[in-house]
């Protein structure tokens, strides 16, 4: 580590010492050995009442702030901004790593961001541009928006097109990489003194990185924008800012301005309910159509545009825009499938299947107990299962069962979580928008959809194409599997002779019984295919010729495991 390292740590150490002692967690202090980051006057007073000090070794209660309540550790994270705001954002969207009433807290912090001064932000503009502030005929100072990684400006470029320029904070990546490596260290000695039960703070960590290392290159923003703009075209009523490339780069990003207004703006209730069928239709699209979906969906990244009347008057339409692309999830084909099992099996109100759906999710190398899972849904949600479709509050059951697993021990996949928060949040601002709004009775269409699909030829053709695929693997290796059996069986007949005629009839057996599973797995196969591509053309006498090809390999298959059948009886007899 460099003196020039050594000595930012050391400078943002007593930051982090002064705000545990303003905060009162004295006993902190102690753990982490933060006394010695102090100013002198301030050791003195932390060691007059440090709860190392007591008489009887305890803190005092009207002095010590819990360092388990939520609100504490939001104010901490608060008060130390750069990478530790910026965690307590993302934990604001992952209640799976800190549990719901942490993850609540947090949602405070989605809009609590001091702005930096323009002279502390002019030099990356002037770096990054060509032209630096000229490339602009106009340049608006004050930002727009604020937040822990960048800065929003309007500008107008010179040809008078009206643009907002987000601009990422002066050495931030430099600030951030710091509070990770301090991140780290704090919760390495939190890991040894204390049992955190299933909070696990040092994989928060390496998930916050991830995100966080990814967020601050702004082309990884710019991609997100072109990608939604794609999916969204000739989408009615859903604008996605349109990004001047040639502009932008991992430090800037120059996209278009649009006019609007805070989506929980006052407004009349006519237009709002517009508004949320627009805003509900846009989100079904990307959870249940693209997998590709704006993971941080709080009202402050959507506009409600506005438009200028004959009168001059500004209006507000029911056209909505999406904002800032820097987080964004991706389902693909296999987790869509697990999550659809999920959400049937809530819908169907089964603990078995809910439970079975949620081990299913599970990416940990751990040996979950079903009974307990059981046993938590039930508690969790079993209060909802004797409702009405269109009462079931879908996406809080959704959380609540993550909160299950996040108990079980059970690591679900990121992805799932943003879904699963994306519909949660979906819900809640609609519901403040329309106090009549049902988020299962708009989500209608795509639970029929959701109800179809699992049994549509597509998802019984796809799903016999991914069965091939894996029984072609399974073929493909069963000759080397068998031939290594053949190798151990001459090991032991070399080893034993007294064994020589029963391995001889082992191996027999088992390359029989081996066949036999190979034949009829083929014969399901193209038998099920046979059926499923019936109406496939071309025909021949009124019969398609894939399915009449299916069939007769179906038969040709069906032979070979009649033969196996008999060779074997035949052999069992002779022995």
């Amino acid at each position: 580590m460099g003196i020039k390292q050594t000595v930012m740590n050391a400078k943002r150490m007593k930051e982090i010492a002064t705000v545990f002692l303003e905060l009162e967690l004295h006993h902190l202090i102690d753990v982490f050995s933060f006394n010695k980051h102090l100013p002198w006057h301030k050791k003195i007073h932390n060691r007059k009442i440090s709860p190392s000090n007591s008489t009887d070794g305890t803190p005092s209660k009207s002095k010590v702030i819990s360092h388990t309540q939520p609100e504490t550790v939001r104010l901490i994270f608060e008060r130390l901004g750069g990478a530790f705001l910026k965690l307590g954002q993302l934990l604001a969207l992952r209640p799976d790593l800190v549990g719901q009433e942490y993850s609540k807290e947090f949602e405070k912090l989605l809009d609590h961001v001091p702005e930096q001064a323009w002279d502390e932000i002019k030099f990356i503009v002037e770096q990054e541009l060509p032209k630096g502030i000229r490339t602009f005929k106009s340049f608006n100072k004050k930002p727009i928006a604020s937040g822990s990684i960048a800065q929003v400006y309007r500008a107008t470029l010179r040809d008078g097109t009206k643009v907002a320029v987000k601009v990422r904070r002066p050495g931030i990546e430099e600030k951030f990489v710091e509070d990770i490596g301090i991140m780290f260290s704090l919760v390495q000695i939190l890991s040894h003194k204390y049992d955190l039960e299933f909070l696990d703070p040092k994989s928060i960590v390496e998930e916050f990185k991830k995100y966080t290392l990814k967020e601050l290159d702004l082309l990884h923003e710019q991609r997100n924008m072109i990608r939604f703009a794609r999916n969204f075209e000739g989408v009615k009523g859903i604008h996605i800012p349109k990004v001047y490339e040639h502009y932008s780069s991992s430090n800037i990003v120059v996209m278009e301005y649009i006019d609007g207004e805070n989506l929980l703006s006052n407004r009349k209730q006519e237009l709002n309910t517009k508004i949320v069928d627009r805003l509900n239709k846009a989100v079904y699209k990307q959870l249940f159509e693209d997998g590709f979906f704006h993971a941080d969906l709080h009202p402050g990244n959507i506009l409600v545009e506005n438009k200028i009347t004959a009168s001059g008057k500004i209006k507000a339409t029911d056209q909505i825009a999406f904002l800032d692309f820097g987080i964004v999830g991706f389902i693909n084909n296999n987790l869509r499938r697990k999550i659809r099992k999920l959400f049937l099996a809530l819908i169907d109100g089964s603990l078995e299947k809910t439970a079975a759906a949620l081990i299913n999710l599970n990416t940990a190398k751990s040996d979950p107990d079903m009974h307990k899972i059981e046993e938590g849904i039930y508690h969790a949600i079993g209060d909802y299962y004797n409702m009405p479709i269109n009462k079931m509050p879908i996406p809080k059951m959704l959380n609540d069962v993550i909160d299950v697993a996040r108990r079980n021990y059970l690591r679900l996949p990121s992805q799932m979580i943003l879904f699963s928060k994306s519909l949660l949040t979906l819900d809640g601002t609609c519901r403040e928008l329309d106090p009549h709004f049902n988020v299962v009775e708009s989500a209608k269409p795509y639970i029929r959809k959701l109800l179809k699909d699992e049994w549509a030829p597509r998802t019984l053709a796809k799903g016999g194409v991914d069965f091939a695929f894996e029984m072609k693997d399974l073929i493909g290796a069963a000759p080397q599997m068998i031939n290594s059996f053949n190798r151990k069986i001459e090991m032991l007949e070399r080893s034993a002779e007294h064994i020589d005629k029963t391995a001889h009839y082992m191996s027999h057996t088992i390359w029989k019984v081996s066949k036999l599973g190979i034949y009829s797995i083929l014969f399901s196969s193209f038998l099920m295919s046979s059926a499923m591509l019936m109406h496939f053309s071309p025909d021949w006498r009124g019969y398609s010729v894939y399915s009449i090809v299916g069939a007769g390999l179906a038969l040709v298959f069906l032979g070979l495991i009649m033969w196996t059948l008999k060779d074997s009886t035949e052999h069992v007899y002779k022995h």
